[in-house]
């Protein structure tokens, strides 16, 4: 549990340098499922013949790093 409340304190922080009012989504999670989506949009990428991976968005390459996740069976979005 201390890790999500570390990780509202970063948001809350974010949110506060840009002059942003903090709301609650109260049970309307598919909002906050399509925040989750759209931040992992940015760093999606495509496979390059020549240059191994380049992002979708910017066309940036970069060299890709496999990361196990642990997530467990309940993990949903």
């Amino acid at each position: 549990m201390w890790h999500a409340q570390d990780i509202r304190k970063q948001l809350v922080g974010i949110m506060d340098r840009h002059r942003h009012d903090v709301l609650s989504a109260g049970k309307d999670y598919n909002c906050v499922q399509k925040a989750i989506c759209s931040g992992f949009f940015q760093n999606s990428a495509k496979k390059d013949s020549q240059e191994g991976y380049k992002t979708l968005v910017e066309g940036t390459p970069f060299q890709y790093i496999s990361i196990p996740l642990p997530l467990s069976s309940t993990t949903r979005l």
